[in-house]
């Protein structure tokens, strides 16, 4: 997949059971590691979400008086996004568009950005520029907010088992989406070479009590 190709997203396929799919998989811990991120954002903040699918994680911030905008790639994702902001009466705090987050040049720098199981889609290359590209739509200073699988452990038993997990989510997403297919990113590696500080990075243990597999981080431009 290549960063143009992304405007042949599939995932609109799984616009219907994503998140519920999300929480069962995880045990309800893919959503606490985007509930972490909201300590860190404030009323009156300018805030991007990309690829934020039918938007959990955009709804926290809108409730919060933050001036949200959205970027998402599939037209589906985004029907049931709009559907749920007007159902909660939050559809005025939030700016949807349908696009490429790659492509997306706003007017005015954002305060905060938030790429939430978003960079995992694409292989190595692709998401280091999607990366590189990201850092150019934030303030000096600006807050980027990662939230996804952990990156892989040392020991060799715990390894196996946690490959076995995360492969099963990628197969799946791959043959119905065609989204990448590739090892567990440490994205802490990749965003120091972007230039981000890392400031917060808190893990998450699978079902709220198993092993840390999942990762929600605070970085900062320089």
């Amino acid at each position: 997949m290549t960063v143009n190709d992304t405007k042949q997203s599939l995932f609109g396929r799984t616009a219907w059971f994503y998140e519920r799919a999300a929480h069962i998989f995880s045990g309800g811990q893919i959503k606490a590691t985007k509930q972490w991120q909201v300590q860190w954002l404030h009323p009156g903040q300018r805030v991007l979400y990309v690829g934020a699918g039918n938007g959990e994680d955009v709804v926290m911030a809108a409730r919060l008086g933050i001036q949200v905008t959205v970027v998402e790639l599939s037209s589906e994702m985004l029907k049931r996004l709009e559907a749920k902001l007007v159902k909660l009466h939050l559809l005025e705090n939030v700016n949807l568009i349908c696009g490429d987050a790659y492509e997306h040049k706003p007017d005015e720098h954002y305060d905060a950005l938030a790429a939430n199981y978003f960079l995992n889609v694409f292989s190595e290359e692709i998401m280091e520029k999607m990366l590189a590209h990201l850092v150019t739509v934030l303030k000096p200073n600006g807050l980027l907010l990662i939230a996804d699988f952990a990156p892989a452990v040392k020991s060799s038993i715990s390894s196996f088992f946690q490959n076995m997990y995360y492969f099963s989510a990628v197969t799946v997403f791959h043959l119905i989406t065609k989204s990448a297919f590739h090892p567990l990113y440490d994205y802490s590696v990749y965003c120091q070479k972007s230039g981000l500080r890392l400031i917060e990075d808190e893990q998450f243990p699978l079902f709220g009590f198993g092993p840390k597999w999942y990762r929600s981080m605070k970085l900062v431009t320089c």
